[in-house]
């Protein structure tokens, strides 16, 4: 494959960004008008669309010739010198992307004269995009305040985060802050599916529906981290769900809960079935099952599958003995024989059933 996935089919307008529909809703609003903020703060988790995002923002901003599509909405040419700035990644032209780790505060200062001029480039605004905005030094941070403080009638900020609490509160007054939230393993395994035709329209690889599950299950929101990982999938060809899990460490949540009944009910097969899985992977999808059980228990339906799963893990004898264990192991951070010992201790027990049983 010559060209990263997650490069050749990086969205180039607002209808392929997936997940954030009122988000992009307001987005494509403003694009009649090119009524943006002066200062916007994106948040969210990595490979939510954050950039993504800012970028079809400033190639809109900046076209020349924008494209009404069926929605009465604009999107970018993708033919202009401005846009092809963009798409090529060399913003030569009135767009500035600036990565937050190569900036210093003098660099924070210069963008302070850039924007005090009119785009130099014909250009309807300078559009900055710093991008992992939460990497700034203290001095960037405290030199940025003075930087968004003023209004700018030709320049438009766009600042990316993965963290919006590492931002001083009167650094994210001055402007909106838009909230990205990590994409569902639905939307994910739809990307992917969408990314399989159109790199594969004959469907001459073969990867099947449970890998393009794992895939999303494993992909921790990011449509990035996802596009990545089915590129691995089609050029190491592993193309089933064994392959996946033994060379990407994948942990499905299928075998998850397989492992999670058998450690619940002390049986002898959790020890082979653990073998198979990166411990901590297990450990972390565990502490999942239990934080989320209660709030399954009150807000599914009866009949539910995971309700019932919940109900009868509840209803376990062994449960609280379970909870006890992974509270011990979550006293420190995680080692494979911290795992093995208070998960050895909780398994060496009798089952309270089988004792009862005994007895009788």
């Amino acid at each position: 494959m010559k060209e990263m996935i997650s490069k050749e089919f990086r969205p180039r307008k607002f209808s392929d960004i997936i997940g954030q529909d009122k988000t992009i809703k307001c987005f494509e609003k403003k694009s009649v008008d090119l009524s943006y903020s002066d200062v916007m703060f994106f948040e969210g988790s990595s490979g939510s669309g954050k950039t993504t995002t800012a970028l079809i923002i400033a190639s809109i901003i900046n076209c020349e010739l924008p494209v009404k599509n069926d929605k009465g909405y604009f999107d970018p040419c993708l033919e202009c010198a401005s846009c092809k700035s963009v798409l090529n990644e060399t913003f030569t032209q009135d767009i500035h992307f600036i990565k937050s780790s190569e900036m210093e505060k003098q660099d924070i200062i210069n963008l302070e004269e850039l924007a005090s001029y009119s785009p130099l480039h014909g250009g309807k605004k300078n559009v900055v995009v710093i991008d992992e905005m939460q990497n700034l030094d203290k001095g960037s941070k405290a030199a940025t305040l003075n930087l968004l403080e003023k209004k700018r009638k030709d320049t438009v900020f766009i600042l990316c985060t993965m963290d919006s609490s590492k931002i001083d509160t009167a650094v994210l007054d001055r402007g909106q802050v838009f909230k990205f939230k990590s994409l569902t393993h639905t939307e994910l395994g739809n990307a992917i599916i969408k990314n399989l035709e159109e790199i594969d329209p004959e469907n001459k690889i073969p990867i099947p529906p449970e890998v393009i599950l794992s895939i999303a299950e494993n992909s921790h929101g990011s449509v990035r981290k996802a596009q990545q990982s089915l590129q691995r999938c089609i050029e190491s060809e592993l193309y089933t769900l064994e392959d996946v899990e033994s060379e990407l460490d994948f942990f499905s949540e299928k075998k998850g809960f397989e492992i999670f009944q058998a450690l619940i009910n002390k049986e002898t097969s959790f020890f082979k079935l653990i073998s198979t899985v990166k411990q901590e992977n297990f450990y972390y999808y565990a502490w999942s099952v239990i934080g989320s059980n209660q709030k399954v228990l009150a807000t599914m339906d009866n009949e539910d599958f995971k309700y019932k799963s919940a109900k009868a893990m509840s209803s376990s004898p062994n449960y609280s003995k379970l909870c006890e264990a992974m509270l011990e192991i979550n006293k420190t951070y995680f080692k494979d024989y911290i795992f093995d010992y208070y998960i050895g201790e909780y398994m060496k027990t009798v089952p309270v059933m089988n004792r009862i049983r005994e007895k009788k």
